[in-house]
């Protein structure tokens, strides 16, 4: 199965965080209770924007990296955009860290634009760290599960900071 950067995935993450404003601008208009809305939008906007900016930036940092991820029956291969290729057969790591919300682990649908991030940190036995992101489209779950014989060490958090955790 091959990935790469998934624009509708982007586009997605993009349109919720222009929504979030949308609607919290639309809100502290027409709702009385705010006298000095400036200073309403922006704490709204702080707490509920602010961390679905972070991640994107984060993700797109990482994600765009790659040229493509393929998986195999027997390996993963990446190739980086500088060129590099790198292959692991799936006996040489030694575990894949998944960053998931709960709900999304489950498979849910998350109304929270901050749960649709996630990734999964990929370590093999040699101790570098590999990162795929859910930018590479939703059929990077399926090609996770695609790593036969690895385990998965799965932390559920409503917060998938790459570089935090």
């Amino acid at each position: 199965m091959k990935l790469t950067i998934n624009k509708k995935s982007i586009i997605a993450r993009v349109r919720d965080i222009l929504l979030v404003i949308v609607f919290f601008s639309v809100f502290v208009s027409f709702f009385p209770a705010f006298d000095d809305k400036w200073i309403a939008f922006s704490f709204l906007l702080a707490i509920a924007v602010l961390p679905s900016i972070i991640l994107l930036i984060e993700y797109l940092v990482a994600t765009t990296k790659i040229e493509w991820v393929e998986l195999f029956d027997d390996r993963l291969e990446i190739n980086y955009k500088t060129g590099q290729l790198i292959s692991r057969h799936y006996e040489d790591i030694k575990v894949v860290e998944l960053y998931k919300a709960a709900g999304m682990d489950k498979g849910n649908y998350s109304f929270n634009s901050n749960e649709k991030y996630w990734f999964a940190r990929i370590i093999p036995k040699n101790g570098e760290t590999i990162i795929l992101t859910s930018l590479l489209g939703p059929e990077l779950s399926s090609a996770l599960d695609m790593m036969t014989n690895v385990p998965v060490d799965r932390t559920r958090t409503g917060f998938a900071f790459i570089y935090l955790m």
